[in-house]
C-alpha cells in the first residue's frame, strides 16, 4: 500500500473540483509520503502507519467521503471494484460488481463478519464512510438522500494502520478477476485519529507516516494509482485514477 509525490499541486490541476470538492478544500497542498510507491495486487490509495519515535502507535478512527461513480460497462461478470475506509480489522466498503451492482458493507475481519447496510446508493450520490474502532461502530451515510446507518461490532479495537483505498479482488483461476473501470474516484474529508489524539486529523498529518499504493493488475500493468495526497489544516483529499485497467 505505498507511493510518493512531492510537487505542490493545485486541486483544479488534478481534477478534484470536478469530483465534487468544495471551496473548503481549496487551500489543500500536496503532502510528501514517507516512501516510494508500493505496487499491490489488490489496492490503490493512502495508508497511515506509525513512524519511528512518534507518539501515535495505533489508530482508532478513519473517515472519507466521495461521489458514487457511474457504473461503467463490464467486460466480464467478475469485474469488480471497492471504495473503502479501514482501520485495523474494521472496513466500511462500497462494492460494485459487474454482476450485482452497488452494495454497502461493514466488515469485521477479527470475527469474520460481513454485514450489508440497509440502503443502496445510486451514481451521483455523495457517500461518507466512518469507522470508530474504539466503540466498534461502522457508519455509512448517503449525504445526498439523508440516509445513515451504523453497525456496531466488537473484537477489533485500534489498529496499526488506517487508510482510504480502492480495492479489487485478484480472484483465482483463469482469467483472474479484473478491476472495474471507473476512470476516476475523488476522495475528500479524509481524516484519521491516532491513539494519543482527541480529535480526527488529516490523513496526511505529520503525526504518522503515509504510504502510497498503486494497484497492479493481472497483466502486470498499473490499473489504478492515486494522485497527490492534498492536505490542509483539517482534512486531506486525493483522486484515484484508472491508468490502464485490465
Amino acid at each position: 500500500m505505498n507511493k510518493i509525490r512531492t510537487a505542490a499541486v493545485a486541486i483544479g490541476a488534478i481534477g478534484l473540483l470536478g469530483a465534487g470538492f468544495g471551496t473548503a478544500e481549496a487551500s489543500l497542498i500536496a503532502t510528501k509520503t514517507s516512501s516510494g510507491v508500493i505496487n499491490s495486487a489488490t489496492q490503490a490509495g493512502y495508508v497511515a502507519v506509525p513512524k519511528t519515535g512518534g507518539t501515535v502507535t495505533s489508530f482508532k478512527y478513519v473517515q472519507a467521503q466521495f461521489t458514487v461513480p457511474s457504473v461503467p460497462s463490464c467486460s466480464v461478470n467478475t469485474d469488480a471494484a471497492t471504495q473503502e475506509v479501514f482501520v485495523g480489522g474494521f472496513s466500511v466498503q462500497l462494492r460494485d460488481t459487474c454482476a450485482f451492482g452497488y452494495s454497502l458493507h461493514g466488515v469485521n475481519t477479527c470475527i469474520s463478519r460481513d454485514q450489508v447496510f440497509g440502503f443502496t446508493p445510486s451514481p451521483g450520490d455523495t457517500i461518507r464512510l466512518i469507522i470508530n474502532a474504539t466503540t466498534g461502530q461502522e457508519t455509512a451515510t448517503n449525504l445526498t438522500r439523508g440516509l445513515t446507518q451504523t453497525i456496531t461490532e466488537f473484537g477489533c479495537g485500534a489498529g496499526t494502520s488506517a487508510g482510504v483505498l480502492t480495492t479489487a479482488n485478484p480472484g483465482s483461476g483463469s482469467p483472474a478477476q479484473t478491476v472495474l473501470d471507473f476512470t476516476q474516484v475523488g476522495f475528500r474529508q479524509a481524516q484519521v485519529e491516532g491513539n494519543t489524539q482527541s480529535a480526527p486529523q488529516p490523513l496526511g498529518s505529520t503525526a504518522w507516516n503515509v504510504r502510497e499504493y498503486a494497484l497492479k493488475g493481472p497483466s502486470g500493468r498499473v490499473d489504478v494509482k492515486p494522485e497527490a495526497l492534498l492536505t490542509g489544516k483539517f482534512t486531506s483529499a486525493f483522486a484515484n485514477d484508472w491508468a490502464s485497467p485490465n
